[in-house]
Parts: C-alpha cells; sequence; structure tokens
C-alpha cells in the first residue's frame, strides 16, 4: 500500500494531542553538535538515525552560514544540493514503531533561496507498503535575528512502521536543505516470545496491552487455562530458557513470582504490576503464567512467555555518535564547520 497526504494540518485534534501525550520524545540535545558533526549513523536512546551524509547541528553563528535555531541545543540537518541527503530514524532492534510528531524547518538563517519549501516524511511499514505526508514550511528566517519557530508537524496513520525518511523539496525536486528535531515516538512494546507448554485446552495464552511508563497501565490476560486452578506469573528483566515441568521456563531468575486463581472459564488478568516500577526505561522485562493441570505432561500448563520493553514516554537522555563515511559527487564548501571537506556544505566530511 502507498498513500500521501499533502499540505498536512499541524494542529492536532483532541485525540492526537492525547496520543502525544503519551509518547516518546527523542529530543537530541545530549549529542555534541559542537562542530556540527557529519554522521552515517548516530544513535539516541534505543532509536538510530542513518544517511549517507547528514549533520548533528549545534553551532548556530559560523559567520560564513548561519543557521536557524529552534530553542534547543542541537537538531539533525542537511544540507541537500550534491551533498546532503535524506535521513532515516528506526529503532535499533528493527521492531515497529509510530511517529506522531516531530518539528521541521528551514535550516539556512540567511540565503533563503536555497532552502526547502517542503518536508517529505516517508514511513515504512512493518507489514509493506508506505505513507508520504509532505508539510509546507512558511518561510520565515528562523533563529537569531529571526523568530525560534520550528513547526510543530503532527502526523496520523504513520503506525507500524519500521522506518521513516526525512527530506527537503523544493518546487517538488530534492534534496534541498533540512532541519527537524523533538521525534514523537511510540514503540510497540509487547512481544510473544511463546516456549508455551499444552494443557487440556492447549497452549494457554498470555498477552499485554498498554504502554509501560507506569505499572497501572500495565494490563496481562491470561486465557485457555484450566478453570479455578492455581497459577503462578513469572516476572524477570532476562530471559533465557530453562527445563520447567516438561516444558520452558523463559523468565530467568524470576524477581517475582505474583499467584493467581483462574477462573471458571480458566482465564486471570492483573493490571498493574509492582516490580515493573523500578525498571529503567529500555529495559526488557518478561513474562510467563505457570498453571496447574492434570492433563499437562507434568502437571503444569506453560503458557507462552510475552515479553515488553519498558519506555519513558518522555524526553529521553542518553545518546551514542558514529561518524559515516563521506561519499564523494557533491559540490562547494562547507559552511558549518568542524573539518574542511571540499564537497560538503556542512562543515564535516
Amino acid at each position: 500500500m502507498h498513500a500521501s497526504l499533502r499540505n498536512l494540518l499541524v494542529i492536532p485534534a483532541a485525540s492526537a494531542l492525547a496520543t502525544l501525550a503519551s509518547a516518546q520524545v527523542i529530543d537530541l540535545d545530549d549529542l555534541n553538535g559542537s562542530a556540527n558533526q557529519q554522521f552515517g549513523s548516530v544513535g539516541v536512546g534505543l532509536y538510530q538515525l542513518t544517511s549517507i551524509h547528514a549533520h548533528v547541528v549545534g553551532n548556530f553563528t559560523l559567520p560564513l552560514a548561519p543557521v536557524v535555531q529552534n530553542g534547543s541545543a542541537v537538531y539533525i540537518a542537511h544540507e541537500g544540493g550534491g551533498v546532503g541527503k535524506a535521513i532515516t530514524l528506526a529503532r535499533q532492534d528493527g521492531s515497529p514503531f509510530s511517529l506522531v510528531a516531530l518539528e521541521a524547518g528551514e535550516l539556512w538563517l540567511v540565503g533563503a533561496p536555497i532552502n526547502a519549501t517542503e518536508v517529505e516524511i516517508v514511513g515504512q511499514f512493518a507489514g509493506g507498503g508506505s505513507l508520504t505526508a509532505v508539510v509546507m514550511l512558511d518561510g520565515l528566517a528562523d533563529g537569531a535575528g529571526g523568530v525560534e519557530d520550528f513547526q510543530n508537524v503532527h502526523l496520523t496513520g504513520f503506525q507500524d512502521l519500521l522506518s521513516v525518511t526525512i527530506d527537503g523539496l523544493r518546487g517538488g525536486q530534492r534534496p534541498y536543505p533540512i532541519a527537524f528535531d523533538d521525534c514523537a515516538l511510540l514503540s510497540f512494546p509487547w512481544k510473544n516470545r511463546g516456549f508455551g507448554l499444552a494443557g487440556g485446552r492447549g497452549i494457554p495464552a498470555l498477552v499485554g496491552s498498554g504502554p509501560t511508563s507506569a505499572s497501572s497501565q500495565v494490563l496481562v490476560e491470561l486465557t485457555n487455562a484450566a478453570p479455578n486452578a492455581l497459577g503462578t506469573l513469572f516476572v524477570s528483566d532476562e530471559g533465557s530458557a530453562v527445563p520447567f515441568f516438561g516444558g520452558v521456563l523463559v523468565p530467568r531468575l524470576p524477581i517475582a513470582s505474583i499467584p493467581f486463581v483462574t477462573d471458571a472459564r480458566g482465564e486471570f488478568q492483573i493490571s498493574g504490576i509492582p516490580p515493573i516500577d523500578v525498571f529503567p526505561p529500555g529495559t526488557q522485562v518478561v513474562l510467563q503464567a505457570a498453571v496447574r493441570d492434570p492433563t499437562a505432561p507434568e502437571g503444569v500448563a506453560l503458557s507462552n512467555a510475552v515479553e515488553l520493553e519498558m519506555g519513558p514516554f518522555q524526553r529521553q537522555g542518553g545518546a551514542s555518535f558514529v561518524t559515516g563515511p563521506f561519499v564523494p559527487g557533491g559540490s562547494g564548501t562547507d559552511p558549518l564547520g568542524g573539518l574542511p571537506s571540499p564537497k560538503s556544505p556542512l562543515g564535516i566530511h
């Protein structure tokens, strides 16, 4: 499937605001942009930004080509022309995510004719196909002496994505200079790890739902288990494959064992899991249920294991930086500073 949204509205509806409130914002401020470093790949928390040639911009006052400001210490940009290239965002573990919003603006404080007039955002769906949004920029000279007005772009439909690619357009042509910051993202934190062991009703099914910023928002449900049976929900921050009552227990060295009793339908649910509160953002938490069942090989049936990723759903600090190779083919000098380059107008090759 391919779809396109042009001139996307940048004022969110109430439902979009609610989604944005629970999103994790990658603000980039922990990156070192003092020399406007060029990168091929840069890690920010659980996400990765890649480009053939782009920059971490934090020096806004170079006399040769001053750049925009947006009130934060650092943002991401590429200079267009024959050098700067589109920038792709994806999770480091390759799992799906949603892009809820971002801030975007022109790059150059002067020389406005070479700035992009539009931002193109292309999301690649995990199940195949893509969605494209093209957003008009306001054309203001942002930054010192102008207005710090990166535009807040709120998106709909950019869900279950493997990657998002951002580029600058002018008159439908690419690439033109573009800058962006503060990507608001939602991850899909729950994963089915398998390893269930069948009882009289087959393999008990364990599922989880809800964001993982607070245990009170987490709901874990068990179905297809023996009715009115004793069980235990195991919780751990480590996963393995340990033999257990003829099956496999995935939570390694559980830090919590929560007893429960299934109802007459063989179901159980719990809202809020206190041990989850102690895990820092980014922790992989594994849960699995064991239920007494006389029809199981050794009297105990095991659910599938589920893994969830703890997320702050707020501004996330911590970053790593990797410099990528310079790809020849452009022209001009690099006025954004750093190491001199005969090709890039942003300063680092």
